[in-house]
């Protein structure tokens, strides 16, 4: 399957538009985790230890969030070569097309998903 130029251009908009809401996340986060910590600094004297576990868990989840959106983005960049050099839509694994459901779903895709 030779995917034509507008469908590689949808894909390139779906790609940086999934980069850019990564970055406002990965700022997000971590503006959140600096107030947070801000916060605790200035309450931990007073706070009791459920709350202090409940804050820790609640920064753990942000930074795993923050984790997973800052490797989602070398992804998405390395998708986005493909796209300019010509070999997204291509299993880097077995070199078949990779089916546009499975690009649709996940458009970072670089193989296949007989090869997952």
């Amino acid at each position: 399957m030779t995917m034509s130029k507008a469908e590689r251009e949808r894909f390139r908009a779906m790609l940086t538009e999934e980069r850019a809401r990564l970055l406002r996340e990965i700022a997000d986060t971590e503006d959140e985790i600096r107030a947070l910590q801000r916060q605790t600094g200035a309450e931990h004297q007073d706070e009791e230890i459920g709350g202090g576990a409940s804050f820790t868990l609640d920064r753990e989840i942000d930074r795993a969030l923050d984790d997973n959106a800052k490797r989602a983005l070398p992804e998405i960049d390395a998708a986005l070569k493909r796209i300019d050099d010509g070999t997204f839509g291509t299993c880097t694994s077995c070199g078949k097309p990779i089916s546009e459901g499975r690009l649709e779903a996940r458009p970072s895709s670089n193989v296949c998903i007989e090869c997952v």
